[in-house]
């Protein structure tokens, strides 16, 4: 693979972060392309001249890596920022959904104790109106049967 190839690929890619590392194919005959297919990468790296014939370093690739790792951290950092807005404003609006929930089990409460108050009233008035019509009914057979003795004899 060549320089200019892993330059086009994805910049987060750990792959092209590790290549660019290596010599580009311009630095001479010590470069990974002009190496023998056979021969194994690790003494390819070993046979690059630390500096180029002229004694200047370049150092281009150092500073994509330098400038692409940098644009990582911002991105990141930006991405981060904008996680903890998103975070803070879902906080106020899981607080706002707390306390309309917490008001509506109040309201909920209050109606249930008047619902409670409600039906042990009505319990109280169904319990006199049938002892009213139980003391009803029987006082009649009380007063039917000592009126007419004879029919409760016979």
């Amino acid at each position: 693979m060549t320089e200019t190839t892993l330059r086009d690929r994805e910049p987060s890619s750990a792959g092209a972060w590790l290549m660019r590392s290596l010599p580009s194919p311009s630095r001479g005959p010590g470069s990974p392309e002009a190496q023998p297919q056979d021969q194994p990468r690790d003494n390819a790296i070993r046979s690059v001249p630390d500096a180029p014939p002229s004694g200047r370093r370049d150092w281009s690739a150092s500073l994509d890596l330098i400038h692409e790792a940098t644009a990582a951290i911002r991105i990141s950092e930006e991405r981060a920022s904008e996680l903890e807005e998103e975070l803070q404003r879902t906080v106020a609006q899981a607080q706002e959904r707390a306390a309309t929930l917490e008001a509506q089990i109040a309201v909920a409460l209050n109606r249930a104790e008047l619902a409670e108050r409600r039906a042990d009233d009505a319990e109280e008035w169904l319990a006199r109106m049938h002892d009213a019509v139980v003391n009803g009914f029987s006082r009649r057979e009380t007063q039917t049967t000592s009126a007419h003795p004879a029919t409760s004899a016979a």
